[in-house]
């Protein structure tokens, strides 16, 4: 079975010549996340019967992108330190500073996913000093959009000594 291919084009800084890529769907999510992250690229037409499955603006991409540079620890901090018992889970941090759920599944939203994290998780480290506990994570699953389960991490905080 062949994939199914879609056409790219976008224009590189003020060169009036458009580049112009055929590649798969998956393809197509990457190279659109690389360009999101940059700012080489101006316009951007997909064609192709498969271009609806490509599925993501690169304004909004880079939009979050830039959302997620900007995220601090500290502002993690701050915001599971506003939750009683600082419960909190992957998803409430990515809706409080991106707007939405990333997934760390979609390739395209990958990049995005992987700056959070890693605030979060020196968050999570921030506050186990500073309160003298653990974060326990527990794993919930959640129903997708075409039937199945994602899980994903919900952190509870127990002060060492406490049980829980």
């Amino acid at each position: 079975m062949e994939t199914e291919k879609v056409k790219l084009r976008f224009y590189i800084g003020s060169n009036p010549q458009p580049v112009d890529v055929e590649c798969s769907v998956d393809s197509a999510k990457s190279l659109l996340s690389f360009l999101a992250r940059t700012n080489f690229c101006k316009i951007v037409e997909t064609s192709g019967r498969d271009r609806a499955s490509v599925g993501i603006s690169l304004g909004a991409l880079r939009e979050e992108w830039v959302k997620a540079k900007q995220v601090t620890v500290e502002d993690i901090i701050k915001f599971i330190e506003s939750k009683p018992e600082f419960a909190h889970s992957t998803k409430d941090v990515m809706v409080q500073f991106i707007g939405k759920p990333i997934s760390a599944y979609k390739g395209e939203e990958r990049s995005i996913y992987d700056i959070i994290i890693k605030k979060h998780e020196k968050a999570r480290k921030f506050i186990e000093q500073k309160y003298g506990g653990k974060f326990h994570v527990h794993r919930i699953p959640e129903r997708t959009e075409n039937g199945g389960n994602r899980p994903y991490n919900y952190f509870i905080f127990r002060k060492l000594g406490s049980e829980g």
